[in-house]
């Protein structure tokens, strides 16, 4: 039966529908912000959405067929294989595996599997969650709950126990096994005397307490617990005491001042027979326990000298009244808890590792720690009650003024300025800038917490400046490579100037000169003078090493500048270059000399890979405009031998190179990728051994206002 037009139009509008289906359904995928991930039961990609190249930096072509074990990081891909088994085998299970970006940056998701229909296959929904900032909290609050609790667990212990010894053994089994120590022993000094003893120990044989029961306090490794009062910790001890780590089979120590009030009185020091990388949790840790098993020490000492005291008193008023005695008990112990109260904070405010200064209103200094002497090179009592803008120039005091103003409305800042010290040093300081209210909500000023970066920005300056030698060495090893083929560019235009000149010498002997072709011939050689003139103005340009500066640069012109200089080596080698240019590129805002280092070093390393290619030797450039990106591609392929895959992913490293000893220093490729990346462009490689190799580069046009 033939069909209608009613028919017809009928399915017609249902196949509409299904297309606005399917579209409706793409936006909605795309636009979730979970990753989400269709595979088949093999575990190989088979869809994802547009946040997930978004998020890992690959695109989505480099995801789709690959199995979705190498987005996990190498050192976890066998747990994950084995948990990602099980999980796969069971619906709706959930897992917490970070990712791996295509920068090699772990991303911490919390991934849930399940089984669904696709294409009218069963296949696994994987959908991943960003948890990466709820991890680092999670991490934060967990170590700051384990800290609170056994330095909750040692001040208990302080204020409950009245026996040294008894103390002691609690706080150095606990700091044992908080760091999962083997041994230790806590040192207390003898009194007007340069001479430590172990007070209490802990699995310390019979040898090594002969060696180290009683020691001089100015002696390695105490030196600096004792004289500085700062904590040793040494992850790698055989490193220090290759012997003494041997004999006793010490492989990290540490080892942290006792102190009470600015005095160091002894030391705990605890040992570990492998070696052992600390966290900066566990330093602060180790250093808070040092502080209150210092301050407890002291109290007890205060204790019997009190005990003392109180004693020789009651021998003497025992006939006074009772109700005096009660008063005194009273007077004694309020002082005593004040006393404690206000040595504990005092301590805690003024040995934090940061500078905590309190400024007014009117950015006047009212209160400062000890840290911040080291910041503003001066006494405390000198930085008090100064007004701010002492310190800083007018630049930056305006932006104090400005997160004083944000301070002002109730909200937290932090911001990066510059100290200028008395002796005209400049350091650079991180501040974190908190309000701070009186009880009727009236604002008093501002808390800032003042970290110094100065030796952080020195490190990034002088990084900075290795890149560029190291780049300037990259420019003058190409220079060396294409010496020959500049050599001969220049000498080819010589050659025909100097058989013009022998001509016209010859003529003018002879008598029989014909004027048109002496000028057409001096014309000539006037074409091949600037010939030249242009290779060495190139060639200046070129190996100058100031590269800093970036303009706008049209990447067609600077690919036929970097074959001006290197058209002999295409020449000798008998390559052939296929060039596709589109016409009317935009240009691009960047350094032409570097820019013309990428091309050097992309021919030459193709031109290196064509060696053994005799006859067939080709090497293919194209560049391209992509409206929609707003981009610039630029792809350049050779048919050489190709890259050998376990080799492909170091080839942008450092100093590697396939090339035998003194026949590449490694650099090329590693300086094609700084430069396209300092860019704000990408590069990526497609090779395989005996097909052809092919660089893809995408540079950002410059936005035009």
């Amino acid at each position: 039966m033939p069909i209608s037009t009613e028919q017809i139009q009928t399915l017609e509008e249902a196949k509409i529908k299904i297309k606005q289906s399917r579209d409706n359904f793409r936006t909605l995928f795309d636009s979730i912000k979970n990753l989400i991930f269709i595979l088949d039961r093999k575990g190989i990609i088979l869809k994802v959405n547009k946040i997930v190249p978004d998020m890992l930096g690959y695109s989505e072509e480099e995801i789709v067929g690959q199995n979705v074990i190498f987005l996990y990081p190498q050192d976890q891909r066998k747990e994950t294989e084995s948990i990602l088994a099980d999980m796969s085998s069971v619906d709706i299970q959930t897992c917490r595996i970070p990712l791996i970006t295509k920068g090699r940056i772990r991303v911490y998701v919390e991934t849930t599997i399940n089984t669904a229909i696709w294409n009218d296959k069963e296949v696994l929904l994987w959908i991943s969650q960003d948890i990466t900032e709820k991890t680092i909290i999670e991490r934060m609050r967990e170590e700051a709950r384990k800290r609170a609790i056994i330095i909750k667990e040692i001040t208990i212990a302080a204020n409950r126990i009245d026996n040294l010894a008894e103390l002691s053994e609690i706080i150095l089994d606990r700091t044992l096994e908080f760091l999962d120590f083997e041994r230790g022993g806590i040192y207390l000094r003898k009194e007007n005397a340069d001479v430590a003893e172990i007070f209490y120990s802990k699995n310390i044989d019979y040898k090594l307490m002969k060696k180290v029961r009683k020691i001089n306090i100015h002696e390695e490794p105490h030196l600096s617990v004792f004289g500085t009062q700062k904590a040793i910790i040494l992850g790698n001890y055989a490193e220090i005491r290759p012997y003494i780590s041997q004999k006793y089979g010490i492989k990290a120590l540490v080892s942290i001042p006792l102190i009470a009030g600015k005095v160091v009185i002894g030391a705990l020091t605890i040992m570990k027979n492998s070696e052992y990388q600390f966290s900066d949790f566990e330093r602060n840790t180790l250093i808070t326990i040092g502080q209150e098993l210092g301050n407890a020490i002291k109290k007890m000492q205060y204790r019997q000298q009190l005990q003392e005291s109180r004693d020789n008193l009651e021998k003497r008023v025992k006939e006074r009244t009772k109700d005096l005695i009660t008063l005194t008990h009273k007077l004694q112990n309020e002082v005593y808890e004040k006393k404690k109260a206000e040595e504990k904070y005092r301590n805690l405010f003024e040995n934090v590792g940061e500078c905590i200064l309190f400024l007014n209103p009117d950015e006047k200094i009212l209160m400062v720690n000890k840290t911040s002497e080291k910041i503003f090179g001066l006494k405390k009592r000198s930085i008090i009650g100064t007004k701010f803008d002492k310190f800083v120039d007018a630049k930056n005091l305006s932006k104090v003024k400005n997160h004083t103003s944000i301070s002002k409305k109730g909200r937290k800042s932090t911001y990066e300025i510059e100290i200028i010290r008395p002796d005209g040093e400049i350091r650079n300081i991180v501040v974190t800038a908190t309000p701070q209210y009186d009880k009727k909500s009236v604002f008093i000023g501002t808390l800032g917490i003042f970290r110094d970066i100065t030796e952080q920005k020195i490190a990034e300056k002088k990084s900075k400046e290795l890149e560029l030698k190291m780049f300037s060495q990259s420019k003058m090893a190409s220079l060396g490579e294409i010496a020959t083929g500049i050599a001969h560019e220049i000498n080819q235009p010589l050659f025909y100037i100097n058989t013009i000149i022998q001509t016209l010498l010859e003529d003018f002997e002879l008598n029989d000169v014909d004027k048109k072709d002496a000028i057409q011939g001096l014309q000539n050689s006037e074409i091949q003078v600037q010939r030249i003139v242009s290779i060495i103005q190139h060639l200046r340009i070129f190996g100058r090493a100031d590269d800093k500066y970036t303009v706008d640069v049209n990447l067609n012109e600077v690919m036929e500048n970097s074959l001006l200089i290197l058209g002999e080596k295409f020449k000798h080698h008998q390559i052939k270059l296929n060039k596709k240019i589109e016409k009317d590129l935009p240009d691009v805002q960047a350094n032409p000399n570097q820019m013309e280092q990428v091309f050097l070093n992309l021919f030459q390393n193709s031109i290196h890979a064509l060696e053994k290619n005799e006859t067939d030797a080709e090497i293919e450039i194209s560049i391209t405009n992509d409206f929609q990106e707003n981009c610039i591609i630029l792809n350049f392929s050779d048919n050489g031998m190709g890259i050998p895959k376990e080799i492909k992913e170091q080839i942008f490293e450092p100093f590697f190179t396939t090339k035998e000893v003194g026949k590449g220093t490694g650099l090329g490729l590693s300086i094609v990728y700084g430069i396209v990346t300092d860019h704000g462009g990408e590069i990526t490689c497609e090779s395989e051994v005996g097909k052809r190799t092919n660089f893809r580069i995408v540079f950002p046009v410059k936005k035009i206002d």
